[in-house]
């Protein structure tokens, strides 16, 4: 019985130091928010602090956005396979060229 209790308040001990770090982490996320968004420095975020901290995350800048974000065109495999003169897998500007003009013409047929 000793072993369970000990097993036991070894348990909390534990997930209270876990939940006080996640608190902490947060602490530290809302002191960066306040310091990026609180435009008045009343150390509140007001409805358009708030919505000023959905748009950013909403719209980064070019710079900042991953290159997953960024979307370019691109022709199935086939058509990249017929085109692609250098062998690099990616069409170049004269190459897509081509390609769009191959493409343009099979659909007016």
């Amino acid at each position: 019985m000793k072993t369970i209790k000990a097993t036991l308040l070894t348990f909390i001990g534990l997930a209270m130091g876990v939940a006080q770090a996640e608190a902490a982490d947060q602490s530290e996320v809302q002191k960066q928010l306040l310091a990026n968004y609180d435009a008045n420095k009343d150390g509140r975020l007001s409805a358009s602090e708030r919505e000023k901290i959905r748009y950013d995350k909403l719209n980064p800048p070019k710079e900042k956005r991953r290159s997953s974000e960024r979307r370019r065109f691109r022709y199935p495999d086939p058509v990249v396979a017929k085109f692609d003169t250098d062998g690099d897998n990616e069409l170049d500007e004269k190459e897509f060229g081509e390609a769009r003009k191959w493409v343009d013409r099979r659909f007016k047929e």
